[in-house]
């Protein structure tokens, strides 16, 4: 029986074959499964309500919807928000008089399609509150309430990739040869990504607002963006771009299709000059270009919003999967801690999306490897290495300025690299002067556009900066009590924390941390005393500007702690940080291969976690 599965594991298309069952499976789920509720039902269609009442109940508006007594799949109606920005609104429904709460929705003054909310009840009433709201502050047409039958291809899409991977875990079990950990790094990110891409809605990744019309800027060739530039963009764009807190979400799949159609159609219109602002226009154009490059692509050939925002956040997953992998193949040494870090839920969501992190956390990860790399080979180091090492360092601090100090990773590579002492002294000295030079003009040039990008009473960066020069002991402290004070929080949100589609929870926390502890001791290190100094150094260095940053620009002047200060932002360090606890006495002896299968089936499965929270905390 093993022989037969070893054979069935090495067969040269198996790949293919457990797609195609994959698929087989969940064209099954999503036809027949999911619309169980169709089949079950003697009422299928839609039927139109006529029997509504409104009520005023304290300081909320209430809407009664009666109907016969079916079961109702969904409700459906036209909703227009006629006088404030949003409004929240319950979902009740009521199985035999008792009411039921279902869910909470938005109604918003951007979005002006269909609105489909999901029941799932036999019930003869449903009941809609709107929060702090009067009859004329909402409008509600065409109420209909449907049984239908329904091909959720998004679910489809994530279904496929979820059970694929599933299978090919157990497969890992009976293959001859062990896996490849960079090329599966690649397919798993690539994957799980694109579903991630696709299932998040419209700017649910932290500030992906300001850092789509970054890379929207970029794309119509403007690199240096300031407030104000004039650009094409849609003409009725406008709304959608300028208020992601009212925007429509969906919360159906039949919602998140009637949005898509919605923004296709609004953005099929003339383009006309406009100019949208954004928070990250202090930040420099290479962390964008992925993304603007997408974009661009969409625009030549003529497609509209959603397929260039989409294909933006595809762009950017494809390219942080190849970045990564390559930083898992160039450094064999640590190559599952950077595989495990790689495939953070909470980093790979952010690299599904609109983000300056994408560059950061992808640049971060290979700097390190490529020292690494350039510190083990057996020749000696050349001028292109250094060129390759310094472009890494660039890139991993050129839009988050604050991450400078990864430059000193120079210092890893012995003196006896080079061809002698005077070019090693050379380099470890060029190359951290360069990179002072880049983070020296990329400061000018957030300056010029103005650190301070979220007006907020009290905060005065000037002010700021001279206060921690006035009393430095005092803030170091203020450093200190904001880390003691919430390193377990900001270390949680970091690994799990899904955008606003909330967080994959404390167990996946727990599991993650067991996981890059085994990473770790599964790993090979042969660090110096002397390069743990410098990883440390430049941990304590990189989380210090990252405050000193985040406290300029965004807190009153001699606040006690530094608020605005989020998991994401240690985020570029964790791989140095982590190094600090190898050791060759900190080993564990299990065979090479179950170590592989072990690393990967849990970070496939953490990442698998990821996109059905997703789907259950967006798609109820």
């Amino acid at each position: 029986m093993m022989n037969k599965l070893k054979k069935i594991a090495d067969y040269k298309y198996l790949n293919c074959c457990l797609i195609i069952l994959a698929s087989i499976i969940s064209i099954f789920w999503v036809c027949v499964i999911d619309n169980i509720h169709y089949f079950n039902n003697s009422f299928k269609g839609t039927e139109t309500i006529n029997n509504i009442t409104y009520q005023k109940e304290e300081n909320n508006m209430v809407v009664n919807l009666k109907t016969s007594n079916k079961y109702l799949y969904e409700l459906e109606f036209l909703g227009k928000n006629t006088t404030k920005n949003t409004i929240y609104y319950n979902v009740y429904a009521y199985d035999n008089k008792k009411e039921i709460f279902l869910n909470q929705e938005r109604l918003s003054n951007v979005y002006d399609g269909i609105n489909v909310i999901r029941i799932g009840k036999e019930t003869d009433e449903i009941k809609l509150l709107f929060v702090d709201a009067n009859a004329e502050d909402f409008e509600l047409t065409d109420l209909k309430v449907s049984n239908t039958y329904q091909v959720n291809l998004l679910k489809l899409f994530g279904l496929i990739v979820s059970i694929y991977l599933i299978f090919d875990l157990i497969m890992l079990v009976f293959k001859t040869n062990k896996p490849k950990l960079a090329n599966y790094f690649f397919k798993v990110a690539v994957l799980i990504g694109m579903v991630i891409a696709f299932a998040s809605p419209l700017y649910y990744s932290l500030d992906e607002k300001e850092h789509f019309i970054r890379a929207y800027n970029i794309s119509e060739f403007n690199f240096l963006k300031t407030k104000n530039d004039m650009v094409k963009w849609p003409a009725n764009l406008g709304p959608v771009i300028d208020n992601p807190a009212s925007i429509f979400v969906p919360s159906t799949y039949r919602s998140y299709v009637y949005n898509l159609k919605y923004l296709d159609e609004i953005s099929k219109q003339d383009y006309t000059y406009q100019a949208h602002n954004s928070s990250a226009e202090p930040y420099l154009f290479p962390g964008y270009f992925v993304s603007g490059v997408a974009i661009f692509i969409t625009k030549l050939f003529g497609l509209s919003f959603p397929y260039q925002f989409y294909l933006g956040r595809i762009f950017n997953v494809i390219f942080y999967a190849f970045i990564v992998a390559l930083a898992i193949k160039l450094c064999p040494k640590y190559a599952k801690l950077i595989f495990a870090l790689g495939l953070l839920p909470g980093l790979l969501f952010q690299s599904a999306s609109y983000s300056a992190d994408v560059v950061t956390n992808a640049f971060a990860l290979l700097a390190v490897a490529l020292t690494i790399y350039y510190r083990d080979l057996t020749r000696k180091i050349k001028f292109k290495d250094l060129i390759i090492l310094l472009f890494s360092y660039i890139m991993a601090f050129i839009t988050k300025i604050a991450y400078f100090p990864i430059v000193l990773l120079i210092y890893l590579i012995p003196n006896k690299k080079f061809n002698n002492q005077r070019k090693a002294r050379l380099a470890k000295i060029l190359i951290p002067l360069i990179g002072l030079i880049v983070f020296a003009l990329a400061s000018l040039y957030a300056q010029k556009i103005g650190i301070i990008q979220w007006p907020k009473e009290g905060v005065n960066s000037t002010l700021q900066l001279k206060y921690i020069l006035a009393n430095p002991i005092s803030y170091l402290y203020t450093l200190y009590k904001t880390l003691q004070a919430s390193i377990i929080s900001i270390t949680a949100t970091l690994t799990t924390q899904l955008g606003y589609c909330g967080l994959t929870g404390e167990l996946d926390f727990i599991i993650i941390i067991g996981t890059i502890v085994f990473a770790i001791a599964s790993c090979t290190s042969d660090l110096r005393k002397f390069d743990k100094i410098v990883l440390a150094l430049i941990v304590l260095c990189c989380v210090g500007a990252a405050m000193s940053s985040m406290y300029i620009s965004y807190n009153v002047v001699g606040n006690s702690i530094v608020e605005g200060f989020q998991g994401r932002y240690l985020a570029p360090v964790l791989l140095p940080f982590l190094l600090l606890f190898s050791s060759p006495k900190f080993k564990i002896d299990i065979k090479e291969k179950k170590i592989l299968i072990s690393l990967i089936s849990i970070m496939v499965l953490l990442n698998i976690h990821a996109i059905i929270t997703i789907f259950l905390n967006v798609y109820n």
